[in-house]
C-alpha cells in the first residue's frame, strides 16, 4: 500500500550522488545510526550533522566517528549553545540541503 520510510528518502535524495542532508539532533539515541545510515548512503556527497551543545556526546565528535568510514561523503560536525541565536548558526550547516532530518 504504502511506502516504507526507507524508501520514501531514498526517493528524496535519488539523484547520482551529489545531495546534502543534514541531521539536526545528531548526537541522540536516533540521531547517531540515523547519520550512521545516511553516511552509508550512496546518493549522499555531504553529511552536515547538527545538535545542541548540551548534547550527551557533541556533534562534532559523531562527526569525527563518521569521518572513519570508507566513504566519500564528506561529514561536518555543528554544535549551536543554548544562548546562541540558530539564525546565526545555522545558516551554512542548513544551505545547499537537499534533505533535513529531524531526530
Amino acid at each position: 500500500m504504502g511506502t516504507s520510510c526507507s524508501s520514501g528518502i531514498r526517493k528524496a535524495i535519488m539523484g547520482g550522488g551529489s545531495h546534502k542532508v543534514c541531521v539536526c539532533g545528531a548526537a541522540g539515541g536516533i540521531g547517531q545510526p540515523l547519520c550512521l545510515l545516511m553516511a552509508m548512503e550512496p546518493n549522499v556527497k555531504e553529511l552536515a550533522i547538527f545538535d545542541v551543545n548540551v548534547a550527551m556526546v557533541p556533534a562534532d565528535g559523531v562527526a569525527e566517528d563518521l569521518g572513519h568510514i570508507e566513504s566519500k561523503v564528506k561529514v561536518t560536525g555543528y554544535s549551536l549553545g543554548v544562548d546562541q541565536p540558530p539564525k546565526v548558526h545555522l545558516n551554512e550547516c542548513l544551505s545547499g540541503c537537499s534533505l533535513v532530518l529531524v531526530a
